[in-house]
């Protein structure tokens, strides 16, 4: 089997798998040689090696991201509900000023009414 071929069977690109097999040192020249099995078992081996300890640093990173996260929705949760009750005390006032211009015109409207 080809490199290129074996990178399509494993899910990576042909480019990805070359560069790794050139970083582990593996005498493997160009996409188009042919591996043995003893070479295909050794990049597995490798590459599972490799995505072991990307995992275990993801973890890691993922754990302190998650907290910060959520100290920052809080903040964000707080921010929010501050904004809401202003904009709920704005509209309250702006429905009372409604409300007392309604008055004095009913006021006018009926002083009018009586005076008439």
């Amino acid at each position: 089997m080809k490199v290129y071929e074996f990178a399509k069977e494993i899910g990576l690109e042909t480019i990805l798998l070359m560069d790794k097999i050139k970083e582990w040192g593996l005498p493997v020249k160009s996409h188009m040689a042919v591996l043995s099995d003893e070479q295909k078992s050794d990049i597995m081996g490798r590459l599972d090696e490799s995505s072991q300890k990307k995992s275990t640093a993801k973890k890691k990173v993922v754990k302190k991201k998650s907290a910060s996260k959520a100290d920052d929705d809080a903040d964000d949760e707080d921010s929010k509900s501050k904004k809401k009750s202003s904009k709920k005390a704005g509209t309250k006032k702006t429905t009372s000023k409604k409300e007392a211009s309604t008055k004095t015109a009913s006021k006018k409207i009926a002083s009018k009414k009586s005076s008439s």
